[in-house]
C-alpha cells in the first residue's frame, strides 16, 4: 500500500514537472500573444468608438435638423394663421365699414327724400295758399301759415294786406256802427269829438301788428298744429313743422 501511494505521488510529481517545463516553454509565446491581442483589441475598440461617435454625431445632427425643421414649420404655420386671421379681421372691418357707409348713405338718402317730400308738400301748400290769397278765400289761420311759408320760400315777411284780406272780421269796417275786433279804447271815451274814421289807420295797424312781429305767425301756426295733433288730423308734412316749432317755443 505504501509503495502504491509512493508510486502515485511520484507520478503526480513527474506530471507536474512536465507541465511546468511545458509552461516555461509556452509562456513567452503566450505573453507575446496576449500583448498582440491587447493591441488588436485596443485598435478594434478605438475604431468601434470612433465609428460609434461618428454615428452618434450624425444622429444628433439629424435630430437637431429635424427639431429645427419642426419648429420652423410650426412658426410658419403660426405666422400664416396670424396673417390669415389679420386678413379676415381686416376684411370683416372693411365689410362692417362698407355696411355702415351703405346704411349711412341709405339714412342720408331717406332723410333727403323725406326732406324733399316735406319741402314739396310745403311748396304745394304754399302754392295753394297763394291761390286762395288771390281768390280772397284765405282765412286768418291760413294767412299765418302763408306768412311763415313766404318767409321760407321768398326770404321776406308777408305783407299786411294779406291779413287784412284774410277774413271779414280782420278787415276795415264797412259801417262806423260796427267796430273792428281789435279797435282800441275809443268806446271808453264817449265825449271824444273825433269820429271813428280817424281810428281806421290805427285799426289797420293794430290788425297788421301780429304779422310784422317775427314770432306771432309761427305761434299761431304752432297752436294750430297742436290742435290738429290733439284732434289726430295732423298730416305727415305738418309733423316736421310741429317738431321745429315745438323746439322753438318749448
Amino acid at each position: 500500500m505504501k509503495e502504491k501511494i509512493i508510486s502515485h505521488a511520484k507520478k503526480e510529481h513527474d506530471d507536474a514537472i512536465k507541465i511546468r517545463d511545458r509552461l516555461q516553454r509556452i509562456v513567452p509565446d503566450y505573453t507575446k500573444f496576449v500583448e498582440k491581442l491587447k493591441v488588436t483589441k485596443h485598435a478594434e475598440y478605438e475604431a468601434a468608438r470612433v465609428e460609434a461617435e461618428a454615428k452618434l454625431a450624425e444622429a444628433k445632427k439629424a435630430k437637431v435638423a429635424e427639431f429645427i425643421a419642426k419648429k420652423r414649420a410650426e412658426h410658419e404655420a403660426a405666422e400664416q394663421a396670424r396673417i390669415q386671421q389679420e386678413n379676415e379681421e381686416k376684411q370683416k372691418k372693411l365689410a362692417e365699414a362698407r355696411l355702415a357707409a351703405e346704411q349711412q348713405a341709405r339714412m342720408k338718402k331717406y332723410e333727403q327724400d323725406k326732406a324733399q317730400q316735406e319741402a314739396d308738400a310745403e311748396k304745394k301748400e304754399y302754392e295753394n295758399l297763394l291761390a286762395q290769397e288771390k281768390s280772397g278765400k284765405l282765412t286768418f289761420r291760413d294767412s299765418m301759415k302763408l306768412k311763415s311759408l313766404k318767409a321760407r320760400f321768398e326770404g321776406g315777411a308777408a305783407p299786411a294786406s294779406s291779413v287784412r284780406h284774410a277774413s271779414p272780421a280782420a278787415a276795415a269796417p264797412s259801417s262806423p256802427s260796427k267796430p273792428a275786433p281789435f279797435r282800441p279804447t275809443p268806446r271808453s271815451h264817449p265825449t271824444a269829438s273825433s269820429s271813428p274814421a280817424p281810428y281806421t289807420p290805427t285799426r289797420a295797424r293794430t290788425t297788421a301788428a301780429p304779422v310784422r312781429t317775427a314770432q306771432d305767425p309761427d305761434r299761431a301756426l304752432y297752436e294750430d298744429l297742436l290742435a290738429q295733433e290733439k284732434a289726430g288730423t295732423l298730416t305727415f308734412s305738418n309733423k316736421s313743422k310741429l317738431r321745429r316749432l315745438r323746439s322753438k317755443f318749448e
